[in-house]
């Protein structure tokens, strides 16, 4: 399976990333860890919230998750793959690696 352009872009910007927090975890150990999933889990809420302000979104239902998720995603191509399942939101999509 080949990558499309959008994946390609996608894997290539959080590669930067994804280095920079394996340097610093080979330097300071699991702490790097620690505070890098402590901030993009404040990076992931601040996001978050964003969408919901821009969209109008005031619930905090599966619905209301289900929007932001998809709206999130919506530059890659996992944009609206989230559907709603009783009170569960449900991702489904192909993914592939070479």
């Amino acid at each position: 399976m080949e990558l499309t352009k959008e994946q390609t872009s996608a894997v290539q910007e959080q590669a930067q990333v994804i280095g920079l927090i394996m340097a610093y975890y080979r330097k300071f150990g699991d702490d790097a860890l620690k505070v890098a999933a402590d901030h993009f889990l404040n990076t992931g809420k601040m996001i978050g919230q964003n969408i919901k302000s821009n969209l109008n979104i005031t619930g905090t239902d599966a619905n209301a998750v289900a929007a932001v998720l998809n709206t999130f995603m919506m530059p890659s191509s996992m944009s609206g793959i989230c559907k709603v399942e009783g009170n569960q939101v449900i991702a489904e999509g192909e993914v592939g690696c070479q």
